[in-house]
């Protein structure tokens, strides 16, 4: 797995010269792990819409 990195409990994709978290695929208080995440994006981003939110994830994150 060359293009994952494990550091300090968690895994990242290594993507264009970034490190991308990985989000794995489990739920979290019965929801989805990439659900939580696309709300705290959304929130963080002062609820700017999907196509923002997600483009802003994809800076950041990783899931398959």
């Amino acid at each position: 797995y060359k293009n994952f990195v494990y550091d300090d409990g968690l895994v990242y994709l290594v993507e264009g010269g970034r490190n991308l978290l990985c989000i794995p695929d489990a739920i979290i208080a019965g929801r989805k792990a990439k659900e939580v995440v696309i709300d705290e994006g959304h929130s963080l981003l002062a609820h700017l819409g999907p196509k923002k939110t997600l483009a802003y994830l994809r800076e950041f994150v990783w899931w398959k």
